[in-house]
């Protein structure tokens, strides 16, 4: 069933757009984890977009940091609520929400902070689109900051889709723990298009972002899935702040 929700803002994982951070010419070297659920299953995993009416949208980002971020801080199973603003379209967050389960998801909508910022929220928002997705790969440093989210929609040809799946797996496991700049990657499959795929990348800094994608790993990986793909979509987002405090299990 689709759920007509959205938090804005991260947990501990608060994600401010416009920041702007010194870069600095290296990142410390930090833990990875693969986000799991406490039984080891993977999490429950969708998209949110939040269309705000025309210059609206810092007034919902300000509402989600006053009502939902307080709340969402104490929430356990609440794993990440990752967003991030185009520079095109400076009007729509896009958000990669990662909860424990249903129930989580559930007392997170509960809760009298969200449901506050929905009331308020509602005569500024123009609409809000919710996809529900399968996780391939979800991939995060324990700790620190990324400043550069980047999306990607990818329609795969289907009967390649196995085949792209495990090499999402192998360079999202790869990308987080040899690159020290990737903070973050994450593949996920529309459930009910599980051809269409959405990754989001968070890198540390912008140099982080061109390091990557001009690195000999990536154009490898990237040769291996080109022939694969039907079409490619790509979103770059505004700056950021996310900050990683290794919520969700990892086995």
């Amino acid at each position: 069933m689709k759920k007509l929700i959205t938090s804005l803002f991260l947990m501990g994982l608060l994600a401010v757009s416009g920041a702007s951070y010194a870069e600095c010419n290296s990142c410390s070297q930090v833990g990875k984890y693969s986000v799991r659920a406490s039984n080891g299953n993977m999490p429950m995993v969708h998209w949110a977009v939040v269309m705000a009416k025309k210059g609206k949208q810092p007034e919902i980002g300000a509402l989600a940091v006053k009502y939902v971020a307080p709340e969402v801080a104490k929430e356990e199973g609440t794993y990440a609520l990752y967003g991030g603003i185009g520079i095109d379209t400076p009007d729509n967050n896009i958000l990669l929400e990662i909860y424990e389960d249903e129930e989580a998801y559930e007392k997170h909508v509960s809760s009298k902070g969200f449901l506050q910022y929905r009331k308020e929220r509602e005569p500024i928002m123009e609409k809000l689109i919710i996809l529900e997705a399968e996780p391939i790969a979800l991939e995060q440093k324990t700790s620190g900051i990324g400043t550069v989210i980047y999306l990607n929609k990818f329609d795969i040809v289907p009967e390649k889709l196995e085949e792209y799946k495990k090499l999402a797996v192998c360079e999202a496991k790869r990308a987080v723990k040899d690159e020290p700049c990737v903070m973050g990657m994450y593949f996920t499959a529309e459930k009910d298009n599980p051809n269409c795929i959405h990754i989001m990348t968070i890198f540390r800094f912008q140099s982080s972002f061109d390091k990557y994608f001009a690195s000999k790993e990536y154009l490898e990986f990237k040769e291996k899935y080109e022939p694969m793909l039907e079409s490619f979509h790509e979103v770059k987002c505004l700056p950021t702040k996310v900050k990683f405090n290794g919520r969700g299990h990892h086995f």
